[in-house]
């Protein structure tokens, strides 16, 4: 399931793709009611998901990511894969990619930094890729 856009919450008619819009220098910025960066933090970090859009603590929203994460981590994960030592590194790797953030992904420090070889973390990326699906 994919969060809704930020069309779809504010119950837009048309469509759109704001990452997109975003990427390609938010054309007719000008034309829409400012909004301070706050606001622009604020809309990016809660997402489109309903579930934290309720929300009203910040402790609340961070809650319920870190249990979606857990679930994808538990829950999807184990469909995917039978036998492979990903769901044993699935919290490692993921805590290890949250903090690095937009960083250059080179598999061989990843391989370092979980403990496994490159062979089996581009193994775990297509893993996360149909995890993601």
């Amino acid at each position: 399931m994919f969060p809704f856009s930020q069309g779809e919450i504010i119950q837009r008619t048309i469509p759109e793709d704001w990452v997109a819009w975003i990427v390609s220098g938010a054309p007719g910025l000008t034309d829409l009611a400012p909004l301070h960066a706050d606001e622009v933090r604020e809309t990016v970090l809660r997402g489109g998901y309903p579930e934290p859009l309720k929300r009203d603590s910040q402790r609340s929203i961070e809650h319920w990511f870190l249990s979606y994460v857990e679930r994808i981590a538990t829950h999807d994960v184990a469909e995917l894969v039978t036998r492979s030592e990903f769901a044993s590194h699935v919290h490692t790797l993921l805590r290890l990619l949250a903090s690095w953030g937009q960083s250059e992904l080179v598999n061989a420090k990843v391989a370092r930094s979980v403990g496994v070889s490159e062979s089996a973390v581009s193994r775990f990326f297509i893993i996360v890729n149909e995890t993601m699906r």
